[in-house]
């Protein structure tokens, strides 16, 4: 027999949870620490080997390697496996260039002003790279269709070069050169983000010698030929993309390497951003390397983590909702850290901490422990049909899971019977909706820290209006009278 959860029950525990998220200091225990090669120094995260679990490529600069350690699924990995790279490989991405369902690596090599692709065998192993020359002394790179053809291609910037380059997919992972673009003094940093709304993807790119941030625009063939700038800090050295203030609109986040802050340029979503909001990291006087953005305390918004290599130390800052920053709490201390990543890398449902050390050649795994509750991300919406129509209700949680549901009618909890379905579940189904079912509808989430109800929804189910009212194929009297009553109480 299934036991009801009761009401008051549930919302006492959604009253006392709903305000408690992670103190920073207190999100991630000891390291386990992978051996890696000579000047380890930025990462990319993602599936390898198809087994649905998190793996880690590194770059090892002075090595001139690359490091594969596919995960087990527990935030543990497996010994690394090397593979030869250009000179001075700086960074990477993982994207499936030849279009079979596996993610193949991309990087760019300072020393040999190459990128490099090294295509995966499906199984997390890879071919040996094959090499691209692009502009001088390339820094970041980045993948996607840029000229609509519908096969992914590749973005470099090249720091002395002032340029992106652009490396043309032409089917199979083969890439073909495109052309070079103008892209600001000192191009560093590349990401490839529609931030106009035209349907295609434009760059953004750190011109590090002139303080700014160059937005270059799409053709929609992927020329680059039309630049914005907008200022930035001293020194800008990463940035990275996101809504960072849930107004739905792609903002950019900036590390600013010589006055040491973390910088925010709010988009406008016509691909003009906002000007340079400056947060102070701890780390003043010292460098800033490479961030990252993502829900770090499972309070449902995104916030910042920034290596300061000079300091030996990790950063983060706390989002306070509206996109405002906290002064940062230093974590992972290291010897140099730089490349750094948040994933989830334990399949617990919150981001982890990644962090390679440069002068130690190890990377550091810190699992994040936060136990807070669960949020809503997205609650339910409502919803006006006519009876007869299915009806959905959902709701997106975020933080640490599993969650388990329990959705409420008019604040008492419901069951999978009748027209309900998911009554447990993230979304809930009314099919078909009689009209009877004209209420008032929210859900309660819960994890192992708590819980937390969500928004309501009103549901309103119309009843279709008709002359024909007992349905017998002809009018009479008494169909003529229901239908009057009717109009008098709102029927139109």
């Amino acid at each position: 027999m299934k036991t009801r959860t009761t009401t008051s029950v549930l919302l006492a525990l959604a009253g006392a949870a709903a305000a408690q998220t992670c103190d920073p200091a207190d999100l991630f225990g000891p390291p386990d620490v992978l051996a890696a090669g000579d000047s380890v120094g930025s990462l990319a995260v993602g599936d390898l080997d198809g087994d649905g679990n998190a793996d880690i490529v590194a770059t090892n600069f002075d090595e001139n390697t690359i490091g594969v350690y596919l995960g087990r699924g527990d935030g543990t990995f497996e010994a690394r496996v090397v593979y030869s790279a250009g000179r001075g490989p700086s960074s990477l991405t993982l994207v499936d260039l030849d279009d079979d369902g596996d993610l193949d690596v991309v990087i760019a090599s300072e020393r040999e002003w190459t990128a490099g692709v090294f295509r995966n065998n499906g199984d997390g192993t890879l071919a040996p790279e094959r090499r691209y020359q692009v502009g001088s002394l390339p820094f970041g790179v980045d993948a996607g269709d840029v000229d609509g053809d519908g096969d992914t291609d590749i973005v470099v910037s090249n720091v002395s070069g002032d340029s992106i380059t652009v490396l043309r997919n032409i089917g199979g992972a083969l890439l073909e050169d495109a052309g070079s673009f103008f892209a600001g003094n000192g191009a560093r940093s590349v990401k490839l983000r529609d931030v106009d709304g035209d349907g295609d993807l434009d760059a953004l790119v750190l011109a590090r010698f002139d303080d700014l941030l160059s937005v270059v625009l799409n053709n929609g063939d992927g020329r680059f030929e039309t630049i914005r700038s907008f200022s930035t800090g001293d020194s800008p050295a990463w940035l990275e993309t996101g809504d960072i203030d849930g107004d739905g609109l792609l903002d950019v986040v900036v590390s600013n390497s010589e006055d040491t802050t973390v910088g925010v340029l709010r988009g406008l979503g016509d691909g003009f951003f906002g000007p340079h909001q400056a947060f102070a990291v701890p780390s003043r006087g010292f460098d800033l390397g490479l961030l990252d953005l993502a829900d770090i305390d499972s309070d449902g918004d995104l916030d910042i983590a920034v290596s300061s290599p000079g300091a030996g130390s990790v950063y983060l800052l706390a989002n306070d909702g509206s996109g405002f920053f906290d002064d940062g709490t230093g974590v992972a201390p290291g010897s140099r850290p730089f490349g750094i990543r948040l994933n989830d890398v334990d399949g617990d449902g919150d981001a982890d901490l990644l962090v390679p050390f440069i002068a130690a050649d190890v990377i550091g795994v810190y699992l994040n422990t936060c136990q807070a509750p669960p949020v809503v991300v997205t609650g339910p919406t409502n919803v006006v049909v006519d009876a007869g129509q299915r009806v959905e209700l959902a709701v997106e949680a975020g933080g640490r899971g599993p969650f388990a549901y329990q959705w409420l009618r008019n604040g008492v909890a419901i069951d999978d019977a009748g027209p309900f379905s998911g009554a447990e579940a993230s979304t809930l189904v009314i099919d078909p909706a009689s009209g009877a079912e004209a209420d008032v509808y929210s859900v309660v989430i819960s994890n192992d820290a708590g819980a937390v109800e969500s928004s309501q929804a009103f549901v309103t189910v119309r009843t279709p209006c008709r002359v024909d009212f007992d349905g017998d194929g002809t009018l009479t009297i008494f169909d003529f009278l229901a239908f009057s009553n009717a109009f008098d109480i709102g029927c139109p």
